[in-house]
């Protein structure tokens, strides 16, 4: 002897749903509660290097209403917390950018695995005689999203950047009034270098090429400042003279 029966699914919306039970032929009309254990879908967040991120943040939309959000932990594990079978969307924030969009069709056991690109970055300010330049103020902005990145040169006439999001970046290195700026792109570990036409820094001011040059010309005023290049190894690199 069989038994069928219709069971009901109760969805987390309130709507039901019916499950058609037969065995050995029987049937038995009735409405049963089935109880699901419904887990959360599973994002892991990884850089190049095949490392967890961690603060990684999710949004999930269903029909463009939000439906519930997840940050990264320190495994790289965001969890969503789904719990019908409707096709969403979600959006991938790091450093508060939306950097991913990523459609998820059903509900799955398995991880999604996403690989952010971040990078380590190093950039060089440097003069008109490639001279380093310490206490620069380097600026990273991506493009149109940002994030920005701020560090100071050191006396290397370099700074360094962690977990630098990969993208379009504006790099300004700025010293005092003066501002010099590169577009680049940013896609893996490297050094970026800025050049100036600062000549010397004089007591904290700089000189650019073009200073000197209206200073030796006799141009500017009764201090100009002209300057007389060492040409041999370990000598001074510049003299001050007043005119």
């Amino acid at each position: 002897m069989g038994l069928s029966r219709e069971v009901s699914l109760n969805k987390p919306d309130g709507s039901q749903a019916y499950i058609a039970v037969s065995t050995l032929g029987v049937s038995e009309t009735g409405t049963y509660t089935v109880y699901v254990n419904w887990t959360p879908i599973t994002m892991h967040f990884t850089n190049t290097l095949n490392a967890p991120i961690s603060g990684v943040k999710v949004e999930a939309y269903i029909n463009g209403s939000l439906i519930t959000s997840s940050v990264s932990d320190a495994n790289g594990n965001a969890y969503i917390d789904i719990k019908e079978p409707t096709p969403f969307t979600a959006v991938v924030y790091y450093d508060n950018v939306p950097i991913y969009y990523i459609n998820v069709n059903s509900l799955i056991n398995q991880p999604i695995g996403v690989t952010i690109g971040l990078y380590n970055v190093t950039v060089l300010f440097v003069g008109a005689r490639n001279q380093a330049i310490s206490n620069a103020k380097i600026t990273l902005y991506r493009v149109g999203t940002g994030p920005i990145y701020n560090g100071t040169t050191g006396s290397t006439g370099t700074t360094g950047f962690v977990n630098v999001l990969g993208g379009t970046y504006l790099v300004t290195a700025q010293y005092g009034n003066l501002k010099y700026s590169e577009l680049v792109t940013i896609n893996g570990n490297d050094v970026i270098t800025i050049k100036s036409d600062i000549l010397a820094i004089i007591d904290g001011f700089p000189i650019t090429t073009i200073e000197a040059l209206i200073g030796t010309l006799g141009l500017g005023g009764a201090a100009a400042i002209a300057f007389a290049f060492a040409g041999r190894k370990g000598g001074k690199d510049y003299e001050v003279v007043t005119m």
